[in-house]
């Protein structure tokens, strides 16, 4: 705990023991969070609480159940950190308004370990007019925005585009290996790695263009 939060020195005992009722109160295990994100126990307690009540009771947020809060917040505790209307509302909304889902939907769940709506809009964007997937096949599998868009969508994606290859699964752009990738598509690993390096060599320039 000190060697993740040294801030953690400075609360006595009895702090301690008060953290621990006041996390168990919102059903949350002080050692799982000790574990997973010890600076957490040094925020102060009014802002840990709104953070949790946004997720349950704000119109804004997600509409979790007390029990989900708690346990999303224990597996990514960054999330009871974030601030709740530049980052949490702008991402509930992606999710009502754009993907046109429940954000309290287990499916989007993954999502909440980094709930960057801007970041996930040009993966969305890029699927569906670059790659020209459904909306309806993105909503099925919504956890592939989890996956890094640098390092895997968009270099499979503009291959898959460029070549005027068949579409392949929308998880191959993502969830499957290299080799998987390139079976699938019909292209050598050692062609979709030179792809790979030149594309971004390309966009690189264009960056420093811009």
């Amino acid at each position: 705990l000190v060697r993740s939060c040294p801030a953690a020195l400075l609360l006595s005992p009895v702090e301690i023991m008060e953290r621990h009722r006041l996390l168990g109160s919102i059903g949350m295990s002080f050692d799982r969070v000790a574990r997973g994100y010890a600076p957490l126990l040094v925020r102060s307690w009014d802002f840990v609480k709104a953070s949790f009540d946004f997720l349950v009771t704000n119109p804004d947020g997600p509409g979790f159940s007390s029990e989900q809060a708690a346990r999303l917040s224990q597996k990514y505790p960054m999330l009871l950190t974030y601030d709740q209307q530049r980052q949490i509302a702008p991402f509930v909304r992606f999710l009502r308004e754009r993907m046109e889902l429940d954000p309290a939907d287990t499916s989007c769940e993954c999502l909440y370990a980094y709930p960057k709506a801007e970041e996930f809009e040009i993966t969305l964007n890029f699927l569906l007019t670059e790659c020209g997937y459904t909306l309806a096949v993105i909503k099925a599998e919504v956890d592939i925005l989890a996956y890094s868009f640098q390092q895997c969508i968009q270099p499979r994606g503009t291959l898959v585009r460029r070549r005027a290859l068949k579409q392949p699964p929308l998880a191959a752009l993502a969830k499957w290996d290299d080799q998987r990738f390139c079976s699938a598509v019909g292209v050598h690993p050692d062609e979709y790695f030179t792809f790979q390096k030149r594309l971004r060599i390309e966009l690189q320039a264009e960056t420093k263009r811009a």
